[in-house]
């Protein structure tokens, strides 16, 4: 079948090694406005990835660190400045680190940063498929905190705002079926908060959409 992709940890020395060099570089010049962003870049993706590989805990410090550097980034730029995607990305990858650790209300003010700065991107270029996107994955995540806390009557309409929003961008793009594949789901999703909510007549409908 070949030789492996890697061996076991060498992808995490691989971005281990990405973030020195990234601090190396933003010690020289603490106002290096590439070095803020390869170093909030490098620590996102370690962290994910010792999320991803059940660390979790660990997980928490680059996410904090990649925040830190993208929230330097817009200080020096200032707001409006292009660098919202990248604030996004961090907060939104921090809160579900946090949602790991039950950390939830820390949790849930980073999904409110993404959100504040989804909107500035939204106004500078609305309609963008990526911006629909981000919104997708911050109410994915939500939703997910509101499950995990059993807030269902939260979590219920954040589940029928990402199933409009899937249905929007199904109609846009009819042939990414990934828009098409995800409502089942999400329809299912919601009938769980309902029936957890005992509304069993919301329940049943949801259960229906889905099974369409």
């Amino acid at each position: 079948l070949g030789e492996p992709l890697g061996a076991p940890g060498e992808v995490q020395g691989y971005l281990q090694q990405a973030s020195i060099m990234a601090d190396h570089m933003l010690a020289a010049d603490p106002s290096n406005r590439l070095a803020l962003t390869d170093v909030a870049t490098a620590e996102s993706s370690l962290g994910e990835w010792l999320r991803l590989d059940n660390h979790s805990g660990a997980a928490i410090a680059p996410f904090t660190k990649a925040v830190a550097a993208a929230e330097r980034l817009n200080s020096l730029t200032g707001p409006g400045s292009g660098n919202e995607d990248l604030l996004i990305h961090v907060h939104h990858r921090l809160a579900v680190g946090l949602m790991d650790a039950r950390r939830f209300d820390e949790a849930h003010e980073h999904l409110l940063k993404a959100e504040e700065y989804l909107a500035i991107a939204e106004k500078q270029n609305p309609g963008l498929s990526r911006n629909a996107n981000r919104m997708g994955e911050i109410l994915h995540a939500k939703a997910d905190l509101f499950i995990l806390q059993q807030r269902w009557g939260d979590a219920a309409p954040v589940y029928r705002q990402l199933i409009s929003i899937f249905e929007s961008q199904s109609k846009r793009d009819p042939k990414n079926e990934i828009f098409l594949n995800e409502r089942p789901r999400l329809y299912a999703s919601l009938a769980d908060c309902y029936a957890a909510a005992s509304q069993w007549d919301s329940a049943t409908q949801a259960i229906q959409a889905s099974l369409d």
